[in-house]
């Protein structure tokens, strides 16, 4: 299941800021800080 749908779900809105963040996590495949996402 994608985080997209988990996070309709739950009642949030995938915002375009949640969608940036969203694909920076799937871009990446190692463990992000906060540092290096706001990067």
């Amino acid at each position: 299941m994608s985080c997209s749908i988990i996070l309709k779900e739950k009642g949030y809105r995938l915002t375009p800021q949640r969608r940036v963040i969203l694909g920076i996590l799937h871009g990446e495949g190692t463990h992000l800080t906060a540092d290096a996402i706001y990067e």
